[in-house]
């Protein structure tokens, strides 16, 4: 309370603190799937949730190799225990499936909220053949409710058992005074059974939702069926259309509150084929505006990888597409500069088989020829793997780039993220089936002077990430993951602290509550293995009175980090009787 007459008040500000550590984020990745949301970002954390945000892997390929290739990628990352950020695309042709009429394109929950959908009463969820499958069954009242034999609500599949009773008057519309039943129930079933693989399956139920636009429940929550739907499916949004064939009149979507038109009902129920639902031929154009739009700014999303799964035919090695689209996630992690793009080349035949040897060190040189640009944050790694697919009982050539992801998400959960990933200690591959090819040692060599990393399998030991280059151009510090890994998190850490000090006073104060956070913080670091040494440096010879009278803060953090080991020299010796060991070693 601000002071009237003379006195002192004492206020309490605290400006210190210290440099909190950034965390391990999500991998993002775009691919193109039978089903879910387009252009959005959805986390998953399991390959639970994979399969129930964007369906099965297909073989369906539209130009860009089959769409399991990235399907199982993703699959892959997952199985490290990573969370993903993954996002959807479609070509301009896809459209949702819709109850009649023209089919429409609608690509996720805010399309819909900002689009005015008055000529249909259902539409599927989101675009693709799926929905075809979709149907919607409406019963209004008892007589339809309790119907029997052929004329049973569900034609002999009795959906009145998944429901309680028959529909109603709601109370909330009786307490208006509105004439007729409001009351509807509402199921959504898979009529071809190409979603889950059974016909007529129950996929949801909306019990005793209301007509009326004002109708509230017990709770205060809406029942207006539109909103119910519109806010909980995970299969169709209810158009604004009027649903004029399920009761003889127009009250439906008429507030209850002054309505003196009566809530009809029918004899029997009606049920809504959708259809009209395409899937449109998606190809990496649409997958790079899916990735640029989402994934570009580190203010919108936090991610510390991009993955890239293969996006041309299997066995193109000019790589043309799928090039292009690791060449625009290596442009956004080089403007993020807070994440690893993770690629692997194509080592297969046209006709999908592994290619030899000698081809497939060729075909990765051909690949790697076609990236133009080389960055540190980017990991590129030697081939594909055969994977099953319990979906459809095969095995699938898979690129390895999602297992690579994994293991460095690995890191930050299990040990550290400025440890190489490589090796038996901590790059064993889990979850991985037959390598197409398997670099020996001559093969090992080209690949890792071309900054491509080996995955081998060792005989008795594992498939193993073998080795922890950066795809640079030439030799330097961050031509290794775990000096790139540990400038990242450098980099977001102090970041973060540094938003802190913004629009405080510029003064030594302030200056040496910045290094002493920033000193703490690197000494945690180097406690734990990260670096051999550092210095932070905020004073009056780099903040000098241009670069105050600018309103600018500087800071110079250096830093020298530790190295990995990536070549060993074992010298044994055979040393005679008589000879003393401290004569032969210093």
């Amino acid at each position: 309370m601000a002071l009237v007459s003379p006195g002192v008040e004492t206020f309490e500000l605290d400006i210190g603190g210290s440099v909190a550590e950034a965390g391990g984020s999500p991998t993002g990745v775009v691919i193109d799937a039978k089903w879910g949301p387009v252009d959005q970002r959805v986390a998953i954390t399991s390959l639970a949730e994979l399969e129930d945000n964007f369906h099965q892997p297909v073989a369906t390929d539209t130009g860009v190799g089959p769409q399991y290739l990235r399907w199982f990628t993703v699959a892959d990352y997952l199985g490290y225990g990573g969370n993903a950020i993954v996002a959807r695309a479609v070509n301009a042709a896809a459209r949702n499936a819709v109850n009649g009429g023209s089919a429409a394109l609608i690509k996720n929950k805010t399309a819909f909220d900002g689009a005015t959908v008055t000529s249909h009463k259902f539409i599927a969820r989101y675009p693709g053949v799926l929905g075809n499958s979709l149907a919607v069954s409406v019963c209004t009242g008892a007589t339809e409710f309790s119907a029997a034999g052929s004329t049973d609500w569900g034609a002999g599949q009795n959906f009145d058992n998944l429901f309680d009773g028959a529909p109603g008057t709601s109370d909330f519309v009786a307490g208006n005074d509105a004439d007729g039943v409001d009351e509807m129930h509402i199921v959504v079933y898979d009529k071809d059974g190409l979603i889950t693989g059974e016909k007529n399956k129950v996929l949801e139920t909306f019990g005793y939702v209301s007509k009326a636009a004002d109708a509230t429940g017990p709770t205060g929550g809406s029942i207006f069926y539109e909103t119910v739907i519109n806010t909980t499916s995970k299969y169709i949004y209810a158009g604004s259309a009027d649903l004029t064939t399920v009761g003889s009149n127009s009250a439906y979507g008429a507030n209850s509150n002054g309505n003196t038109t009566a809530y009809d009902t029918e004899s029997t129920a009606t049920d809504f084929d959708l259809a009209g639902g395409v899937d449109g031929s998606t190809v990496v154009g649409d997958a790079t505006t899916t990735l640029n739009s989402l994934f570009t700014s580190r203010e919108d999303v936090e991610i510390s990888g991009l993955l890239a799964p293969h996006w041309t035919a299997i066995g193109d090695h000019n790589g043309t597409d799928d090039v292009a689209f690791v060449a625009a996630c290596v442009t956004i992690a080089n403007s993020r500069k807070d994440c690893i793009v993770f690629a692997s080349p194509d080592v297969m035949t046209a006709t999908g088989i592994p290619e030899a040897a000698a081809v497939a060190d060729a075909s990765v040189t051909a690949w790697t020829g076609h990236l133009s640009g080389r960055s540190s944050y980017v990991v590129i790694d030697s081939g594909w793997h055969h994977k099953y697919d319990r979906f459809n009982d095969v095995n699938r050539w898979v690129p390895l780039a999602g297992h690579t992801a994994g293991i460095y998400s690995r890191l930050a959960r299990d040990s550290e993220t400025f440890f190489s990933p490589a090796g038996f200690t901590r790059g064993v591959l889990t979850g991985v089936g037959t390598l197409a090819w398997n670099p020996s040692q001559t093969y090992r060599d080209t690949l890792y002077k071309n900054n491509v990393n080996p995955i081998v399998n060792f005989p008795g030991r594992g498939t193993v990430l073998f080795g922890d280059k950066t795809y640079v151009s030439k030799p330097g510090s961050f031509d290794r993951i775990n000096i790139r890994s540990l400038f990242i998190l450098l980099r977001k850490s102090v970041a973060e602290f540094a938003e802190d000090i913004l629009f405080e006073t510029n003064d030594a104060f302030t200056r040496s509550i910045f290094v002493s956070a920033v000193d703490g913080f690197l000494a945690n670091i180097q406690s734990r293995r990260g670096l051999e040494e550092y210095r932070v440096v905020a004073d009056t010879s780099n903040n000098t009175a241009t670069v105050l009278n600018n309103n600018q803060f500087v800071a110079d953090i250096f830093v020298r980090p530790l190295n990995s080991i990536n070549y060993i020299r074992l010298n044994f010796v055979s040393v005679r009787s008589g000879v003393e060991f401290s004569e032969l070693a210093g």
